[in-house]
């Protein structure tokens, strides 16, 4: 899913624009520069979020996704990059240790886990609701 780098492209170009008309202000500039990325950032998580939230299972070879996928606590499959960027983030954040998150290295084999914890996932759900509460169990 791309985003529209027009609309960025348009108004860094006025504000250089406006920079160079009025080389006192850079530092209103830089103000207004920091407001604009901000905001950019603010929706590419929030664009980032939705897409993610909309499977039941995930799979990615991108560490922002295995990041936002560990904080909304979404299942999620993950193939390394050949540097390990990954797999040394988990080792060092120790990220995914919550069964939500599974390694694969090529691929199909990505796909075969993500339906093997999708099968988990929905047996529990399952198990779940005809699972009588305790509150309701007879003692």
């Amino acid at each position: 899913m791309q985003e529209p780098h027009y609309i960025e492209a348009r108004v860094l170009g006025n504000l250089k624009r406006v920079e160079q008309k009025w080389p006192g202000g850079r530092l209103v500039l830089n103000s207004i520069e920091m407001a604009l990325f901000n905001q950019l950032a603010d929706r590419r998580v929030r664009r980032g979020c939705l897409l993610l939230s909309q499977g039941e299972v995930v799979i990615t070879d991108r560490l922002h996704a295995h990041i936002l996928c560990c904080l909304m606590e979404i299942p999620h499959v993950v193939m390394d990059n050949s540097y390990g960027k990954i797999s040394n983030f988990r080792k060092t954040w120790g990220t995914g240790n919550n069964g939500l998150c599974i390694e694969a290295r090529e691929f199909p084999e990505a796909i075969t886990k993500a339906q093997m914890l999708l099968k988990e996932l929905r047996e529990m759900r399952f198990a779940s609701l005809t699972s009588t509460p305790k509150s309701l169990k007879k003692t």
